[in-house]
């Protein structure tokens, strides 16, 4: 009748065959943005390895120089020669054919004595050689434990290898390391599958990894 009008309701929200709709396009976004995502981070860890290899590769270059330019001095022995107000130590060869090259950043002057063998490298001395020749390093720690602490700030993880004359200091950004239940793993001095650089003091090579 006139002058009744008809009630209505209306209730607002999703029906299942909306809901499933819009958690299928959710899904697919995700498919398409995680791989990106990924891919610009492992590009971003790849460009900052490259950037500290190089600058890492040049300072050695300029230790050598500044040591051949001194008429290569020694020091109790071992080849060395004083950087930015440091006493570095340099490979020095027992023999010509050691097949070790002399004159390669292997150690910086400590409280304990140099060993300038390559094959005695350490993480405390890759540690050392990492701030003697970066301007402003980035954070680094050689100790598992301490990286998963709470609050560590650390940028990269740095492993001695040692293995004759193929020892080297394998300097990782902490963002490529594995992890396992929140915990950062060991590389266990993998360069195949982990973003990274290598020294290698018997040569002097400063070789990069990435995928």
């Amino acid at each position: 009748m006139k002058g009744q009008g008809a009630t209505h309701s209306s209730q607002a929200g999703f029906t299942l065959h909306e809901f499933l709709f819009v958690l299928l396009i959710i899904m697919v976004l995700i498919s398409i943005g995680g791989p990106r995502l990924n891919s610009a981070k492992q590009a971003a860890q790849e460009a900052q390895v490259r950037q500290i290899a190089n600058s890492f590769a040049t300072a050695l270059m300029l230790v050598r120089s500044k040591w051949e330019l001194e008429g290569r001095n020694a020091q109790f022995g071992k080849n060395s020669v004083l950087y930015d107000n440091l006493r570095l130590y340099l490979t020095t060869p027992e023999s010509p054919g050691a097949g070790v090259q002399a004159g390669n950043l292997v150690d910086v002057a400590g409280e304990r004595e140099v060993n300038v063998a390559p094959h005695a490298i350490t993480a405390d001395s890759c540690q050392k050689m990492w701030h003697a020749l970066l301007d402003h390093p980035p954070l680094i720690s050689a100790s598992l434990a301490e990286l998963n602490q709470s609050g560590n700030n650390a940028q990269f993880f740095v492993i001695a290898q040692r293995r004759g004359l193929d020892s080297a200091c394998h300097y990782y950004p902490v963002g490529g390391l594995s992890k396992l239940a929140g915990q950062y793993q060991d590389p266990h001095e993998s360069i195949d599958a982990i973003v990274s650089f290598s020294y290698r003091p018997a040569s002097g090579q400063v070789i990069t990894h990435v995928k």
